[in-house]
């Protein structure tokens, strides 16, 4: 199994700690990439790296308060990985 995750990253509260966690634990059974934004909080980035994780950084807005993580031009990273909501 294969898990893409996007995760913005754009500030490091409770949320993230727990999304931390969570991958940390999948890791271990499965292939886990994480698609977050270029300006994402740099513990959290860090985390995601240290742990050994495949990381892209995209572009990102924020939209009406909402972050808006710009994925067209990801394909090749989409390609085969089953997707989990």
């Amino acid at each position: 199994m294969r898990i893409l995750a996007l995760a913005h990253g754009l500030i490091f509260s409770g949320a993230q700690i727990a999304t931390l966690e969570f991958l940390r634990v999948l890791k271990k059974y499965t292939e886990v990439k994480i698609i977050t934004c270029r300006n994402a909080d740099t513990e959290f980035a860090s985390n995601l790296e240290s742990m050994g994780l495949s990381v892209l950084h995209v572009p990102c807005d924020v939209v009406m308060g909402y972050p808006k993580l710009s994925i067209e031009n990801v394909r090749s990273i989409l390609n085969g990985l089953m997707l989990y909501g």
